[in-house]
Order: C-alpha cells, then structure tokens, then sequence
C-alpha cells in the first residue's frame, strides 16, 4: 500500500493525468479545507489546468514532500493519514501549503484505488 500511495504522490507532484486517472476509483470524491467536494471527473479537470500553468511555466513545484505517514489496512480498504508540505510559485507568486490529509483507498480486481481524500491546514 504505501508503495502505491508514492506512486500516486509522485504522479500528483509531476501532474501525471493518465497515471491519476488510473489510480482513482470512478466515485471518487475530494475535499479540501474550506471547498467543496470535487467528483473524479471536476478533480481531473482541476489538475489538466495544473497541467497547462506547469507546461506555460506559471506554475512551478519546488517542494512536495509526504511524511509523518500511518496506514491501516482492513481487508480491502485502507486508510491513509500523514502530511504534505509543498512550496512553489504560481502565477509568479511564491506559496507554501502544510497539511494533514485523510486518503481513502479501495482494493478492486487486485488494484489499489483512492477512492477519497481531505485536507485540514497542519497545526505545530
């Protein structure tokens, strides 16, 4: 599990959109703080923007680390808690992102897919 959960992590951070698609369960749903959930099909259409501000250079990702990573598997489910710190520019404008996030992963035909996730600003 935590090797698909790099492997999805690295995909986000390089804004894979063929390997994203594949890796999310087709009822998948997104939250983050403050937003309003996002069904698979609005959250890949957020990040093939993400796609065009990188190809454009406006968006550039200096930093995408995950750490502090538990998972529990039950069967096939798993839940994954941790934290992303991030830190870029976009739109010539420096951002840094710390957050804690709850994945939701579902085991199908063998393959791990996330099936949900929701972020909350990390506290010190």
């Amino acid at each position: 599990m935590r090797v698909r959960f790099e492997a999805f992590s690295n995909a986000y951070r390089n804004v894979d959109l063929h390997r994203l698609d594949a890796m999310l369960a087709d009822e998948y749903l997104h939250i983050n703080n403050g937003g309003k959930p996002l069904d698979k099909k609005a959250w890949m259409n957020w990040n093939r923007q993400r796609r065009q501000w990188l190809d454009a250079g406006q968006l550039k990702i200096d930093r995408y680390d995950t750490d502090e990573i538990q998972i529990v598997v039950k069967g096939d489910t798993a839940v994954i808690v941790g934290r992303i710190q991030s830190a870029g520019t976009r739109q010539g404008k420096p951002f840094e992102v710390d957050i804690r996030f709850t994945n939701v992963w579902v085991k199908r035909g063998g393959t791990w897919l996330r099936l949900a996730f929701h972020d909350a600003p990390s506290r010190p």
